[in-house]
């Protein structure tokens, strides 16, 4: 999502901040879906993820408008890439 944001040339704060929030939210939600699922006995790790995904939003935001769009679209593609590889190398 974050690589498409960026090609369409959208801003990278507004990109980061805009991903960012959405995961946010989907972090919330499949941390309640393991709440529902595997009770309070796992409550730490479900508050980690809450708790990270609220951290991580602002931070990201902030470091994003501090990085050029170029260079941001190439971490990201480099990103993209390195750990598509890495799947690729689990799997074979």
């Amino acid at each position: 999502m974050t690589s498409t944001l960026l090609a369409k040339g959208k801003k990278s704060n507004l990109v980061v901040g805009t991903v960012s929030l959405a995961e946010f939210f989907v972090t919330l939600s499949a941390s309640l879906t393991f709440f529902a699922a595997l009770g309070v006995s796992h409550g730490f790790i479900i508050a980690g993820l809450i708790i990270g995904g609220a951290l991580a939003a602002p931070i990201a935001t902030k470091l994003a408008g501090k990085i050029p769009q170029k260079v941001a679209i190439l971490a990201v593609a480099f990103l993209v890439i390195t750990f598509s590889i890495r799947i690729l190398f689990k799997i074979f």
